[in-house]
């Protein structure tokens, strides 16, 4: 489970192999692995034996080998870097999503009053013909 701004932290307890997935809704599931290799570099600990060398992933997955080297002090900072980046992202899509919201609740309306109004005038109409 991800904090309000998306971001979590797991620490790994064994050198297996890792399986994150993500459901980003409507659908879209992403998921990562991490080898075992990469885990018990982490950790510390030799590498299992039945461990097999994982392909390098393609995109920016590929990155995430280099990342092994970086301190934890780098990767708090990296974070902290991303995170200041996406908030006014993240706001901007919340601030258009009520936007949008609220215009579509008052398009709505108006097609309500816009009937009734036309209702009106038929009824007024024929009235006015008998």
């Amino acid at each position: 489970v991800t904090d309000g701004d998306g971001f979590f932290l797991y620490t790994p307890t064994a050198p297996v192999t890792h399986v994150f997935r993500a459901n980003l809704g409507a659908g879209h599931v992403a998921e990562m692995a991490m080898p075992a290799d990469e885990v018990a570099a982490i950790l510390g600990v030799a590498a299992p034996e039945a461990a097999q060398p994982a392909t390098a992933p393609a995109g920016p997955a590929a990155g995430q080998l280099a990342a092994a080297s970086l301190t934890q002090e780098e990767r708090q900072a990296i974070a902290e870097i991303v995170r200041t980046e996406m908030r006014p992202l993240r706001q901007e899509i919340t601030a258009y999503r009520n936007h949008n919201d609220l215009q579509t609740i008052l398009g709505g309306i108006g097609y309500i009053a816009g009937l009734f109004g036309l209702g009106f005038y038929l009824a007024a109409r024929r009235r006015l013909a008998a």
